[in-house]
């Protein structure tokens, strides 16, 4: 077969680009600065531990919420009701990068009492957070006079990873 000056540099240009491909040799682009570090630092899901004690007369509802720059990551949210007198303790994860971590606490009552507080996270660090909390709920307890009644509920959230 007869080739022209015009199918043969394309033809060897494309012989020396894949000869280049092999691993020998093989010229890269320098890493930019900061890579190195960061992949040093391999940041993967973790597990973390949570304990959440309460005293009273109702139940504590619990949230626990991880964020990655602003938004909340639902999939990893987990929520735990605390009866009126208890400690319950569990496990979740702790998603890899995740910058922000939140513990929420409200009661049932009307109007429900409700606490929460946010922290910092660093992604590659152990992280440990405590939350106390202290409510009283007001209500009407009616048949034929109405009384006022009080609902107390009080208690602490630990977490750890």
């Amino acid at each position: 077969m007869k080739g022209s000056i015009t199918t043969t540099i394309p033809l060897l240009a494309l012989a020396g680009a894949l000869v280049g491909c092999g691993e020998r040799g093989a010229m890269t682009a320098p890493a930019p600065a900061g890579v190195a570090a960061a992949s040093t630092a391999l940041v993967v899901d973790q597990p973390y531990q949570w304990d959440v004690t309460c005293v009273g007369d109702e139940a504590a509802y619990v949230g626990l919420h991880w964020f990655i720059a602003g938004v909340r990551l639902d999939s990893y949210s987990q929520y735990v009701v605390c009866p009126s007198k208890g400690k319950l303790t569990g496990s979740g994860v702790r998603p890899a990068g995740a910058d922000a971590f939140m513990i929420a606490v409200g009661t049932g009552g009307i109007p429900v009492s409700h606490e929460d507080q946010t922290w910092t996270v660093d992604p590659t660090a152990p992280f440990s957070a405590q939350l106390n909390y202290n409510f009283q709920d007001v209500y009407y307890v009616c048949d034929f006079f109405c009384k006022k009644a009080n609902r107390k509920v009080s208690g602490q959230v630990k977490v750890s990873s």
